[in-house]
């Protein structure tokens, strides 16, 4: 190790450490809700976890990382969309010099080939938190991943489409009301039901599951649904974190797209949630090297521009 460079320790995390790790995440620069063991270990069995906590020279808990091995990588944890370092207000760049250099250290001695990590996007940050990128290009990581995610932006929004608006004032027209709700079942049938003819797809979460983590994060994990004579024609799920509402899964019925109902539910979403970045999801596919044309134009239309969600490689020597 660098004599330049703080000594990091780390530890594989174990239950026993599930509080310790849940208010680090509740006081880092950069953790989420979907960081805390209570979101992360819902579907544990999935996953061979080897998440790790790393301690300052003084002992003091650093930063954790969320992760588990697949073959010989060190993978940022599978079931998140983001990932990385979640540190607190004591990192510093030699710090995270440090940390990286015991984290390839720990690799080998595990016997793994190299490390797999999904950045955290910055319009997650309470605080500044880009220590972690500039260690990545020390390490010279190699860029194997960017995902486009679509956002409004609170202070300065871009233009509206005025097909978009178009499309609200026609549903609301035809009758269709938007609201917070409890009907996920309802929303969870046309949710797979789209998946499965569009895609081939289900959806990452069973019901059961998104009602077990709405229930463990009632404050961060809501449904929205639009109704036609109380009838569930479309809606949302949105992730709340303390500066952006992340629409987690969204999805209409041919009713409901025949009257725009995701038009008004859009509209309803982005006014009720004003303040905070909006965030609309990934656009792309295929590893982030296919760009779904009519889907982020869809997006574009309410005034969303584009931010890069990335994903990292390096591999030892």
């Amino acid at each position: 190790m660098s004599a330049d460079h703080p000594r990091i320790t780390l530890r594989r995390y174990s239950d026993s450490d599930a509080e310790s790790w849940n208010r680090f995440i509740a006081s880092s620069k950069n953790g989420t809700f979907l960081l805390d063991r209570n979101y992360m270990d819902y579907h544990r069995q999935r996953f061979d976890d080897h998440s790790l906590l790393a301690f300052d020279t003084d002992g003091a808990l650093l930063a954790v990382i969320p992760a588990h091995r697949r073959d010989d990588m060190l993978v940022s944890h599978g079931g998140l969309t983001y990932g990385g370092v979640i540190s607190d207000d004591a990192m510093t760049p030699l710090k995270m010099l440090g940390l990286f250099e015991s984290l390839l250290a720990h690799l080998k001695s595990q016997g793994m080939r190299g490390l797999y990590y999904k950045t955290i996007p910055r319009f997650y940050h309470r605080r500044p938190a880009d220590e972690d990128l500039f260690a990545l290009f020390v390490h010279k990581a190699a860029l194997k991943r960017r995902d486009l995610t679509t956002l409004i932006d609170p202070q300065f929004p871009a233009p509206v489409q005025t097909r978009r608006r178009r499309g609200m004032k026609a549903a609301a027209k035809a009758g269709l009301t938007v609201s917070a709700s409890d009907r996920w079942e309802d929303f969870w049938a046309i949710l797979t039901q789209n998946l499965g003819d569009r895609h081939n797809l289900k959806p990452v979460h069973s019901v059961e599951e998104i009602r077990l983590l709405h229930g463990r994060f009632p404050d961060a994990i809501k449904l929205w649904c639009v109704t036609q004579n109380d009838v569930v024609v479309g809606g949302a799920v949105i992730y709340l974190t303390e500066r952006c509402a992340h629409v987690q899964y969204t999805a209409s019925n041919p009713a409901g797209r025949d009257a725009n109902a995701l038009d008004l539910l859009f509209f309803a979403l982005i006014e009720d949630y004003a303040g905070r970045w909006f965030d609309f999801g990934i656009s792309n596919e295929g590893d982030g090297r296919i760009l779904n044309h009519g889907l982020i134009d869809y997006k574009e239309g309410f005034g969303a521009r584009t931010v890069t969600l990335d994903h990292y490689e390096i591999l030892l020597p």
